[in-house]
């Protein structure tokens, strides 16, 4: 094992705490020197050491080391309080699912909520006798994901935090011999007195047998705990007294996912051995000091605690016997009550026992499984089984035909949607680990609509939920009429900005619940993650060459006239073009985002410039008394200005309009009023404080409003990085480079393509 878990363990258990005066009784033997405990059993006096010391970490069933498993290596990404709106969770399960595997799984959000969810509830010890089935269309990775699950359970197991107990009988041979040997010399005695050799020979060669050894180990193939070796009326008793922890105790005598521990009974071979040694010792002390603890690492290799069946998989049949070791057992009892005998079911006891795809010999492994799983018993020779087993399955949609017709087998699974992923973002991580470094080849948000084809063509087409949640879905033109786009953020974690507030405000929990609750009729269809991969093979080997950036006419010309038509109809009608409006949207509000500017001084200024400049004729020359800046009131000043306010599309009449009735607020009230009575700064009217609300609210949407169709930013756009760019006015160059600028921080462009989409979406206005 590595030198750092060898050493974690060592620590373990020479660690003395406070507590440890109180039972120094059971813990005389306590090695000095330790060798690796995760190969070794230890003493049962070890073992009351640590349950003492670590009580959340001994008394662990299977459900609790699976539940513990998948939060050790999974990380809830922390939400923002604040921001009540956004009710998801989102979890990152790369150290699960992604990490240290051969081939990845990535969980899409979605899918991480439900698995959280049923994985929670196993821990709560409310959903034992239960087999977990992940259903999902072929292609949807259910393989790889149960594969990489089964992988991490066993890695976790060899960890110092997915420490799991088994009982080990380390029995002492000569203990037990003392108490039977009066009975063998008086056997000898009588047969010496009638001089019977032969006797003497076999009472002596069975004498010898005893002596031969001083400890036998027998191993529960059951891989039961050690705790379950307490007689079960005594380990409340037992464990309240050996505890010293109030919080623990607390949960461990109240919470269902403690109730193993005082309901389950050992397996028919520990508790016959248990009866056994009652038998000779007569003391319960003397039995449990013949009571061990070994660590449980899981192995699927030997299908110890793990064991995935493939379809292909022969189904044992037979009962496991070891001649060997029950010969032994009855030379060293001298009954036949131990049977040491089991079904290859004991194995997965305390473990996982997985079936992958419910396809021929599965189909018989699984049905096999309804009384085991309904009555947690299995029946092997006269023997009963106890089985407590995490039972898994793999299932495709058309393969429930096997079980359908089974109403008590129905209730007894618990169904696990893995569906086609439907977070956009979690197939461009897909398309970056089996293609590398893509995203430098693709203008920003190209790749991402590429995403959103796929997953449009996964997604229902039924919108009530989010139509009936929108307070005016009209007003959001560039998303398609069957809501997919808006639906797609949500299903990746995101509530979008461009959402009015009263829209953001009414998206209560319940909302989220029932957008999540749609969600599991999603993703049954569409095309596969295969194909997905196929199909951007195509594309990019297509365009990649081409020209220095991919572009969104691209992926648009790709699944409009490329794709052969089994794959144009899976995408919905017109999601194209709503695609191509909402990639433009989603760019101009990024360049927007961008050129904003919030300088309240500047804003003032530009008030202050414009209430002076209203009152005189076109192109007069002017200096400002509130601002001391000399100009020209040209049509291009005022309409710039206007422009913030009314949009670029407004008409010269309506421009016309606002500029008289703010011509005469001035003159009438804020001069002659508020400035030449009152005495107040032109900051300081009412006339300024509205403007500059206003300014400042329309200031980020009307951003660009100045430069759209302005020729002159367009050419400085294009001279950016010439000698060229130089001749332009300072203010202008300002307001473009920290355009640029912003567009490289914010959202990943370069200068090129950040220039290249700044014309785009000029000439598209």
């Amino acid at each position: 094992m590595p030198l750092k878990n060898k050493q974690y363990f060592e620590e373990l258990f020479k660690h003395r705490t406070d507590s440890v005066d109180e039972i120094e009784g059971l813990l005389q033997n306590l090695h000095d020197n330790l060798t690796d405990y995760s190969k070794v059993p230890f003493t049962f006096n070890d073992f009351l050491f640590q349950l003492n010391r670590r009580p959340e970490l001994i008394l662990r069933d299977a459900y609790q080391i699976f539940s513990d498993m998948v939060a050790f290596y999974t990380k809830r990404i922390t939400r923002d309080t604040t921001k009540k709106k956004q009710n998801f969770i989102k979890y990152d399960m790369h150290n699960l699912f992604a990490k240290d595997c051969e081939v990845p799984f990535f969980a899409d959000m979605l899918f991480a909520n439900h698995f959280m969810e049923k994985t929670n509830a196993m821990r709560k010890g409310v959903q034992t006798n239960r087999i977990y089935l992940f259903e999902g269309p072929p292609g949807s990775g259910k393989s790889t994901f149960l594969n990489n699950l089964s992988n991490k359970l066993e890695a976790y197991t060899r960890l110092p935090q997915g420490i799991i107990l088994k009982t080990v009988w380390h029995l002492d041979l000569e203990k037990i011999s003392k108490q039977k040997t009066g009975f063998w010399d008086r056997i000898e005695n009588i047969a010496r007195e009638y001089n019977n050799q032969d006797m003497i020979d076999a009472i002596n060669s069975r004498k010898s047998i005893i002596y031969s050894e001083k400890y036998f180990d027998i191993t529960c193939p059951y891989n039961d705990h050690p705790i379950l070796q307490i007689p079960k009326e005594y380990r409340k008793q037992f464990l309240n007294t050996i505890i010293k922890s109030e919080s623990f105790k607390e949960k461990l005598f109240s919470d269902p996912q403690y109730a193993w521990v005082f309901k389950e009974e050992p397996c028919h071979i520990c508790s016959s051995v248990y009866d056994s040694l009652y038998d000779i010792l007569k003391s319960p002390v003397e039995i449990l000091q013949m009571l061990n603890a070994k660590i449980f690492t899981y192995s699927r290799k030997f299908g110890q605690g793990v064991s995935v069946f493939n379809p292909g998989d022969e189904i044992c049949r037979n009962t496991v016997e070891n001649q060997n070791i029950q010969n032994t057992i009855q030379q060293i009892f001298n009954n036949d009550r131990i049977k040491y005998i089991f079904s290859p079911m004991a194995y997965t006891n305390n473990g996982v026992y997985a079936i992958m795809d419910l396809k021929e010999n599965n189909v018989e492994r699984f049905k096999k499984l309804h009384g085991i799983i309904s009555d947690g018993i299995h029946k092997v020779s006269v023997m009963e089984e106890k089985i407590r087993t995490i039972f898994l399955g793999l299932v495709n949609p058309e393969d429930k035909k096997h079980f359908s017709d089974i109403k008590s087998f129905q209730d007894r699974i618990i169904t696990i949607k893995i569906p086609y992923i439907l977070d956009y973002k979690i197939i461009i991580k897909i398309y970056k680990h089996r293609f590398g470094k893509i995203s430098k080849y693709f203008m920003p948000l190209v790749l991402e609509s590429f995403a959103k084809i796929i997953v449009s063509t996964r997604l229902e087409k039924s919108k009530e939920v989010l139509k009936s949640w929108l307070d005016k879905p009209e007003q959001y033109d560039f998303i398609d009429e069957n809501m997919m786009l808006l639906k797609m953020e949500i299903f990746s974690g995101n509530i979008p900005d461009w959402l009015s507030d009263k829209d953001k405000t009414t998206l209560s929990k319940k909302t989220v619940g029932e957008i999540s609750t749609i969600s599991d009729k999603e993703g049954l269809f569409g095309i596969s993650g295969r194909k997905s991969l196929s199909l951007f093979n195509h594309f990019f080997s297509k365009y990649s060459g081409k020209q220095k950036y991919i572009e969104i006419n691209q992926v648009i010309d790709f699944f409009s006239s490329v794709v052969d038509d089994e794959i144009k109809n899976l995408i919905p009608e017109n999601f194209l073009k709503y695609l191509h409006y909402y990639y433009d949207f989603t760019v101009l509000q990024q360049i927007k985002e961008c050129v904003y500017f919030y300088n309240r001084e500047q804003i003032a200024k530009d008030i202050a410039n414009y209430l002076y400049a209203i009152n005189f004729e076109i192109d007069t020359e002017v200096e400002c008394p509130y601002t001391g800046d000399k100009f020209i009131v040209d049509d291009d000043f005022l309409k710039n200005f206007e422009a913030i306010y009314l949009g670029t599309v407004i008409k010269a009449g309506e421009r016309k309009i606002f500029r008289d009735k703010n011509q005469k607020e001035y003159v009438r009230e804020t001069l002659a009023q508020e400035i030449n009575v009152q005495g107040l700064d032109i900051r300081q009217t009412t006339q300024f404080k509205r403007l500059f609300a206003d300014y400042t609210s329309n200031l980020k949407q009307n951003a660009l409003a100045p430069h759209i169709g302005n020729e002159n930013f367009r050419r400085a756009i294009l001279d950016y990085g010439t000698k060229n760019f130089e001749k332009y006015d300072q203010r202008l160059k300002s307001d473009i480079k920290r355009l640029l600028e912003n567009m490289k921080k914010r959202y990943g462009y370069t200068k090129k393509n950040s220039i290249k989409v700044i014309i785009y979406i000029i000439d598209k206005k």
